[in-house]
C-alpha cells in the first residue's frame, strides 16, 4: 500500500507523508476495498495536480470548481463528433 500511495505523491516531504498516512488510515477504518483506496488516492492527486496545490490548501470551493471541470470535460469528450 505504501508503494502505491507513494505512486500518487504530488510532492515529497514529511508533512505530505502525514496527510497520505492519515488517508490511508481513514480509508482502513472505513474497510474500504484496496481497490477503492487506489481510485481514491488517485483522484485525489488528480485533484491536487488540476489545481497545482497540495490537497491541504484546497477546499470547499475548490471541489466545486474541479467538480465544474470534470462536468464540462465529461460533457465535451462525449459530445457527438
Amino acid at each position: 500500500m505504501d508503494e502505491l500511495l507513494a505512486a500518487h505523491s504530488i510532492r515529497k516531504g514529511a508533512f505530505h507523508d502525514i496527510l497520505r498516512q492519515r488517508m490511508t488510515e481513514d480509508m482502513q477504518v472505513r474497510n474500504l476495498a484496496l481497490n477503492t483506496q487506489t481510485c481514491y488516492v488517485q483522484q485525489v492527486s488528480l485533484f491536487a495536480r488540476h489545481f497545482d496545490k497540495s490537497p491541504e490548501h484546497l477546499g470547499p470551493e475548490d471541489i466545486r470548481a474541479y467538480q465544474v471541470y470534470l462536468t464540462n470535460e465529461r460533457s465535451w469528450r462525449l459530445a457527438p463528433s
